[in-house]
């Protein structure tokens, strides 16, 4: 593909030319324009998701990302929701076609190399209550977790691929937990409507309109940071490797998060949950940060998850994991994740929480190497 000059407009400067912008050589006027190469260039950023990039380089057009990517590339849009997180190869073909964006760069803003959802795992909430409670939703809503650290220092702010993920709820580089709710009106934060041709920056609420910027921000404990990059490099690679439980398959970790979480949330009474929670902030000597609303369920599910299996078999936490293990073992009738796409009369059904039998078989296998006697050196935490 040809290239034409570098050369910048010296008359108006727009803000999307502090990104690199490069000009094509003119293509025949009678072709459409979803045979034609495009007449801007923009610059993909550092693990940016394909529908920020998209909506960047629609509003350059004055499009929304939706009429852009059918009018440019042929995307039909009335096909899978999100399409965009795992396009086809045809799709991203196309776009590479007009845009100039190599198919493997393309490709690594999508998830279509990482581990397919199991049950629902990149839906929003993460591991938290709304998750297990609550039936799914009749139309699902894309909502985003945001770093605020990240998107100060962005030249020109967006989206980052793994914020899509329903349970990613820290971010990596800064250590603090992503902000999922407007500091000011308390509403999810929404990427920018698939829909609309008037770009809205990440960092601005759709409800209120306020910056999430002014959001305090809540440095991640360690646990939950070590979790989060083991949960990362699974959905990822397809296995996660977690201490003391060993190497399990993305389906089998999903599956043990589901069981405890689902255990704790739909089996054990108010009182007990509040207890646990109280064990939770006595074992770590840290205050109980629930109520920090602008951080949502994705960090608390995430860091109530950390210290379940934080010093697995015999820590505080790991010991009530067990107990929540034991109790879905020997129930008889168990609720499914309210979130997973279940008719009313399919949330209950006969056997724990229907887990294949292959998830099921090891998360027993689990269970009975954690009620074996301990090490003679090693005393369990009472």
């Amino acid at each position: 593909m040809s290239v034409g000059s570098y050369q910048r407009r010296n008359d108006v400067m727009l803000p999307s030319d502090a990104l690199e912008i490069r000009r094509f050589k003119d293509t025949d006027p009678r072709r459409p324009i979803a045979e034609a190469l495009l007449p801007f260039y923009v610059e993909p950023a550092a693990d940016e998701a394909l529908v920020s990039w998209l909506g960047r380089l629609a509003s350059r057009f004055g499009l929304s990302p939706h009429q852009f990517a059918w009018q440019a590339f042929g995307v039909d849009n009335r096909g899978p929701a999100q399409w965009w997180l795992r396009p086809s190869p045809l799709s991203l073909k196309r776009i590479s076609e007009v845009t100039g964006v190599p198919v493997d760069h393309l490709d690594r803003m999508t998830l279509n190399t990482w581990s397919p959802s199991y049950r629902g795992d990149e839906a929003d909430g993460g591991f938290w209550e709304i998750r297990y409670r609550n039936p799914p939703p009749q139309r699902w809503t894309r909502y985003v977790a945001v770093c605020t650290a990240c998107l100060r220092e962005d030249v020109i702010p967006y989206l980052r691929l793994a914020w899509f993920i329903g349970w990613v709820a820290v971010c990596p580089r800064h250590e603090v937990a992503l902000v999922s709710r407007c500091p000011s009106c308390n509403s999810k934060l929404r990427s920018a409507t698939y829909g609309s041709a008037s770009p809205r920056p990440p960092h601005q609420c759709a409800t209120c309109g306020s910056s999430v910027l002014t959001a305090k921000m809540c440095h991640a404990h360690a646990s939950v940071m070590k979790l989060h990059a083991a949960l990362l490099r699974g959905k990822r690679l397809g296995a996660t490797d977690l201490a003391g439980l060993g190497r399990l398959s993305w389906p089998d970790t999903v599956a043990l998060a589901d069981v405890l979480m689902g255990t704790f949330w739909t089996a054990l009474h108010t009182r007990e949950r509040r207890d646990v929670f109280q064990r939770m902030v006595r074992n770590r000597r840290t205050e109980d940060e629930r109520g920090s609303g602008a951080y949502g369920g994705q960090y608390h599910g995430l860091d109530l998850l950390a210290w379940l299996l934080e010093g697995w078999p015999w820590s505080a936490g790991p010991q009530v994991a067990i107990s929540l293990l034991f109790r879905w073992s020997r129930a008889s009738r168990s609720r499914n994740p309210g979130s997973l796409p279940l008719t009313r009369s399919e949330r209950w059904a006969v056997g724990p929480h229907r887990l294949d039998a292959k998830s099921q078989s090891c998360l027993r296998t689990l269970l009975n190497r954690a009620i074996l006697p301990p090490p003679n050196d090693t005393e369990p935490v009472p």
